[in-house]
């Protein structure tokens, strides 16, 4: 079944709040190349309140598919490498997945429904694997040699696995802090 247009609408909404909670984390980033490893974590439990509700908002969870893929389409257009796209889509499948048995909603499948679909953001950081050059001399022109300098010494390859590890972790976080404020706060102001 399709979503409704009520659902889409909704997509839209929640997308605009993920958005804007990740992205005002994220700036902190621009401050330290050190900060990057930490502000997508953080953004990411935060916005566990954000796709908890979203979750208890849909009906179907294709739903959270189509998120995915609005979000990595507003990434790539802002300059991540389009490999973004495919592992919002994979990291999305996995969560629609997940999330598509609606009794679970409040259970364990929605916490983990989140930790897959807080893997989206990993694909801005792969290029770092097979075009490295490319990617710390276009860093170099937009954020200096000194930032880029301690970033390309920061986000090795083993840095990248740790850094995918790290957002996994803040997405179970996130779910469990998403459902505990969704049972507590929304649920009870007939919000979700």
């Amino acid at each position: 079944m399709k979503p409704s247009g009520k659902e889409l609408i909704q997509v839209g909404i929640f997308t605009a709040i993920y958005v804007v909670i990740y992205m005002i984390f994220n700036a902190a980033g621009a401050f330290s190349p050190v900060l990057q490893v930490f502000t997508g974590p953080i953004a990411t439990v935060v916005n566990g309140i954000t796709f908890m509700l979203f979750l208890a908002r849909i009906h179907h969870a294709v739903c959270i598919e189509i998120m995915a893929l609005i979000l990595s389409v507003l990434m790539v257009v802002m300059g991540h490498h389009p490999i973004t796209l495919l592992t919002a889509l994979i990291a999305g499948g996995i969560a629609w997945w997940l999330a598509s048995d609606r009794s679970a909603v409040t259970g364990w499948r929605s916490i983990f429904s989140y930790a897959f679909f807080s893997l989206w953001p990993i694909g801005a950081y792969l290029p770092l694997l097979f075009m490295r050059d490319a990617v710390l001399a276009e860093t170099a022109s937009q954020m200096g040699a000194e930032w880029t300098r301690v970033y390309a010494s920061l986000m090795s390859g083993p840095m990248l696995a740790v850094l995918t590890v790290l957002c996994f972790v803040a997405g179970l976080l996130g779910g469990l802090l998403g459902r505990s404020v969704l049972q507590k706060s929304f649920v009870k102001a007939g919000l979700a």
